[in-house]
């Protein structure tokens, strides 16, 4: 364990390749309390285990950066097989998670996993929704109910100008 000054850079690292630096305190007895529950290093760049409130996020989509680029196929067909759930988590069982009590929405990732495996991480045994891995099938989605329904709307035109007035 190490911290230091490089340049105008603060410096803190472990000796061990696969350690994380967390932050907290530690009594006389050597009992570490960790504070702020993140983590650098944890098999994540950054993983945080409780609420995050931020003003934005960004996530890497340069096309530059893509290859072997297909458009989604059957996104609504997909999405129609995932269950929209209202859940509270154990919060009692699992205190070290800092689950936010009361009654939630949202994914299970087992039913999640089963139709979009990419939308699905996993760490120690456990499994997260990305949901912004989503997103492009919502799009898509819309885009064909979009034109189903200038199908239909073309369909009735059609068969206004029959109806005698």
């Amino acid at each position: 364990m190490g911290i230091g000054v490089y340049g105008n850079e603060l410096r803190l690292h472990a000796d061990n390749p696969g350690a994380a630096v967390s932050f907290g305190t530690q009594d006389n007895a050597g009992t570490f309390t960790q504070a702020g529950r993140f983590q650098i290093g944890s098999g994540y760049a950054l993983y945080v285990n409780g609420s995050i409130w931020a003003n934005g996020t960004t996530y890497t989509s340069d096309e530059r950066f893509k290859q072997n680029i297909t458009a989604i196929s059957s996104p609504l067909q997909k999405l129609l097989q995932i269950n929209g759930v209202e859940y509270e988590m154990k919060v009692d069982e699992f205190s070290k998670n800092y689950f936010m009590p009361g009654r939630q929405i949202g994914l299970l990732a087992q039913n999640v996993e089963k139709i979009i495996p990419g939308a699905v991480n996993e760490k120690d045994g456990f499994k997260g929704v990305d949901y912004a891995r989503l997103v492009p099938l919502l799009i898509e989605s819309i885009k064909e109910l979009n034109k189903k329904i200038e199908t239909q709307q073309m369909q009735i035109n059609s068969l206004l100008k029959t109806i005698p007035k």
